[in-house]
């Protein structure tokens, strides 16, 4: 089953909710489809909601390494050709998430603006903070 996007316009940002298995070339393709259609839509803020995502049994290190590090490099690739980008956040099941936070610290390391919860209310309330010029990254 490959992953699926969904994505709901909102005024100043996109959620997209991804269903599917994830296996890493068809995550780093969904990836580029939501970069793509995030660039289209010139909305500061993305919500990436990847709660339905089936992960494998093993998620290892350097899968999330590399999926962080291609994400991280994509966002600011789209950036430098005009991607009006503030942040994106990742809603996770708690099952998905990591509590060091690995892939969030490659991609921050590598100059992306990212943010990763299991709480829905979280997410929210960062959006409202950015959308009230309050963002501490």
């Amino acid at each position: 089953m490959s992953i699926q996007l969904e994505s709901i316009r909102y005024e100043n940002y996109l959620e997209f909710i991804i269903t599917g298995e994830f296996e890493l070339e068809e995550a780093k393709r969904a990836f580029r489809e939501l970069v793509r259609q995030w660039t289209a839509a010139q909305v500061p803020n993305v919500l990436i909601d990847v709660r339905a995502v089936v992960m494998p049994s093993v998620f290892s290190l350097e899968q999330r390494f590399a999926f962080a590090k291609y994400a991280a490099q994509t966002g600011i690739d789209a950036r430098a050709r005009g991607l009006a980008a503030n942040q994106a956040i990742f809603l996770c099941a708690e099952k998905q998430l990591d509590p060091r936070r690995f892939g969030m610290v490659v991609a921050l390391n590598r100059g992306a603006k990212v943010r990763v919860t299991a709480d829905p209310a979280e997410a929210l309330a960062w959006l409202a903070e950015e959308e009230a010029g309050q963002l501490n990254p």
